[in-house]
């Protein structure tokens, strides 16, 4: 019944945890005041005191002991909001997670010279990253299991109100040979018997500087104090860097099968995440595996499976470095010097994030990880081309219905220049039907299209830049290399290519030809989430140059390729190579997280309609005398003759007027009948109002 209360935010603990994947495990150990808490299990002194600790226990004559935890029994955790005064047995728990720590024989902790202090907790508390975890220590964990149901995506478990033992396994050193405890001689990952079988992660951290201790391993680089390197506690292989030129056992791990990441860009995932992988229905009998969904951090923070936030950042003046976008402790607001209303939430492709395989669907054993609302044309899984319909088989989403149909839910108004919209209409919005019937496309309204497409970027993260070109495995490189790391400390000042794209909007509108060559028109404003955002490289801008292809081939950074081609653009045709470190890379985008290529239809979605409210009738009146010798049904253009002719053009506004006491409440009553006894909508009740008129006398 031992309850440990959290008080500090973890923004607030010197971690600097603000924004980043791993919320500080520091935070578990300080009070509301910023404090160190001491030990002790008072239970009205939760707040000042950490409860978790044993009587000192004199082990010097040993030399292994064995851990019987009983196996078949979990340990549970439940987790209280802590914003209450009421006892947890009255409150019902926010999570409740259960882990099996199996029984094992292991090395008794050592005693290491110099740090008798660290025997006593409270000293270990006064420097958590330092101490918590002291050389000699045997630590045993058990982590996230990449090859259970979540296959690696936290976004399930965090969702889960009961997160059962099989989401976690114990960690692959967990049952290390005791007699081998000393070695000190690790050559190689594989080899290596970790006495500290952990991945904690230290929050504001990349490369080094993570909880623990490094065994000393050839290859790695040497962080301050011997923390534990990142491709340590992500459980790289086949590192030495005195032999950089060869493939030899090489494999890193992360997102995207295949790619190697730098020290200072490894995502947040779980240990020997073998790509981001999510299972698909085959066209043919079974299953495939498929490029999951998942976020890229901003700037200079890991990606990782997020469900995506609120643009609230913004750019110290000390420079990217040390604030804004690319800084790990925190955002700053631009003191409206660049700052629109619809910033933060420009719509509900915001949502896009949010994972929809959490529990298995009917005819399904497991859940679905790495699958989300599928709000763009082009997910990593997608193979069939753009001018074909997709099918369940590249993404869940494309699956009828749409995903993309829920964003009619969610409505955005137009707030610039000024406060364009008005409850129910679409004024200051584009429509998508830019033919004018029944001329089809030989008079089209497409200026408007144009101007949207101007005003957003589409954002291409190439597999090369996952590395600092030619950088060691020792993690020395110069700025210059680091300048080609999209996550390099020094890239926010120093990033030497371009990962932003314009819209060929010539290209892009092919997709609307498309549709309207087939006999259809745009029904829904979201439809424009299956349209393609063909890229078009910006005039003098410098992108990352793909080695090793023949002009055939694509994609090239610099290229622009056309609407048939793109997700060939996207997707790439180069295999990709496991040591990507020397030879040409998987040459796709397959860097790009799944907000980052739906960030432009979360801009455009708001500013699109398909069905106008503002509407220009342009009429020719004519008055007409008949001659009496012709017939009264006959025009006769000699005896017939017009006596009065007027032309003009008027601008009609198609409105609902909120306050009629008429208008039903469709949304308690989606049924309601009218008077012919069919079902009643909102367009029986708009009106008409003429804004403006005008009269032609040429």
């Amino acid at each position: 019944n031992t309850v440990n209360r959290a008080w500090r935010p973890a923004g607030n603990a010197s971690e600097n945890a603000h924004a980043t994947a791993y919320t500080g495990l520091q935070a578990q150990f300080m009070n509301g005041g910023g404090s160190n808490k001491t030990i002790g299990t008072d239970p009205t002194m939760e707040d000042a005191l950490y409860p978790f600790y044993s009587d000192i226990v004199n082990v010097s004559a040993k030399n292994t002991f064995d851990f019987n935890s009983g196996n078949a029994s979990p340990i549970t955790i439940q987790i209280f909001s802590g914003f209450d005064n009421q006892s947890n047995a009255s409150k019902t728990p926010v999570q409740t997670i259960q882990m099996v720590f199996p029984s094992t024989t292991v090395r008794v902790p050592k005693l290491v010279t110099g740090q008798d202090a660290n025997m006593d907790l409270n000293n270990r508390l006064t420097n958590i990253r330092d101490q918590l975890i002291g050389y000699g220590d045997t630590v045993r964990s058990v982590i996230v299991d990449t090859n259970g149901p979540s296959k690696g995506d936290f976004r399930l478990i965090a969702a889960l109100p009961t997160v059962p033992q099989t989401y976690f396994t114990p960690h692959p050193y967990y049952n290390r040979d005791p007699a081998t405890a000393d070695t000190d001689n690790y050559a190689n990952a594989d080899t290596c018997y970790w006495n500290e079988a952990q991945t904690l992660r230290y929050a504001s951290d990349t490369y080094q500087g993570h909880y623990g201790h490094r065994p000393n391993q050839v290859g790695f680089q040497n962080p301050p104090n011997g923390y534990q390197h990142i491709w340590q506690l992500s459980g790289y292989t086949g590192f030495n860097s005195s032999n950089n030129t060869t493939a030899n056992n090489w494999k890193s791990y992360g997102l995207v099968k295949d790619t190697a990441y730098w020290q200072d860009c490894q995502p947040a995932c779980s240990w020997r995440q073998d790509g981001a992988m999510k299972v698909e229905p085959s066209n043919s009998s079974g299953t495939t595996l498929r490029p999951g969904d998942w976020d890229t951090g901003t700037g200079r923070i890991a990606d990782g499976p997020y469900i995506n936030q609120p643009d609230a950042g913004g750019q110290n003046v000390g420079g990217p470095q040390d604030g804004g976008y690319y800084s790990f402790g925190g955002y700053t607001e631009e003191k409206g010097t660049n700052f629109t209303p619809n910033r933060q939430i420009a719509s509900g492709v915001a949502f896009g994030s949010l994972p929809t395989g959490i529990y298995p669907a009917p005819n399904e054993s497991a859940p679905r990880p790495w699958q989300t609302l599928l709000f763009c044309p082009n997910p990593p899984s997608r193979s069939t081309a753009s001018t074909l319909s997709p099918s369940a088989s590249d993404h869940f989403g494309f699956k009828a219905p749409r995903d993309h149909l829920f964003l009619d839910y969610f409505w955005m108004p137009i707030v610039e220049p000024y406060a364009i919209s008005e409850p129910f209409s679409t004024a200051g919005k584009i429509n998508m039907n830019h033919q004018i019937m029944p001329f089809g496309s030989y008079l089209q309204r497409a200026t408007g299209l144009y101007a949207a497409l101007r005003s957003v970027r589409v954002t291409a993260l190439p597999s090369a830049f996952g590395w600092a070109k030619n950088a060691l495995t020792s993690g020395t490189s110069s700025n210059d290399l680091k300048g080609e790391c999209y996550k390099a400390a020094s890239t926010a000042d120093t990033m030497k290519f371009d990962v932003n794209y314009l819209v060929n909007a010539d290209e892009t509108l092919t997709g609307f030809s498309q549709r309207f060559n087939a006999g259809d028109v745009f029904h829904s404003a979201s439809e424009i989430c299956d349209i393609f955002l063909v890229p078009k490289p910006i005039p003098g801008h410098s992108y990352i140059p793909q080695n090793g292809r023949t002009a055939v081939m694509l994609p090239k950074t610099t290229q622009s390729p056309t609407y048939a081609n793109v997700v060939k653009w996207w997707n790439g045709d180069n295999p990709a190579n496991p040591d990507s470190r020397i030879n040409p890379p998987d040459d796709g985008f397959k860097l790009t997280g799944d907000n980052v290529r739906e960030s432009p239809y979360n801009q455009l979605y708001p500013r699109l309609t398909t069905k106008s409210n503002t509407y220009q009738v342009h009429y020719r009146v004519q008055v007409l005398k008949k001659a009496r010798s012709t017939g009264a049904s006959v025009w006769n253009e000699v005896r017939d003759g017009v006596s009065a002719d007027h032309r003009g053009s008027v601008i009609l506004e198609r409105y609902l007027d909120s306050n009629d006491p008429m208008l039903p409440n469709l949304v308690k009553y989606p049924t309601i009948m009218n008077t012919q006894g069919t079902a009643t909508a909102l367009d029986d009740y708009y009106r008409f109002r003429i804004i403006s008129k005008k009269q032609f006398t040429p």
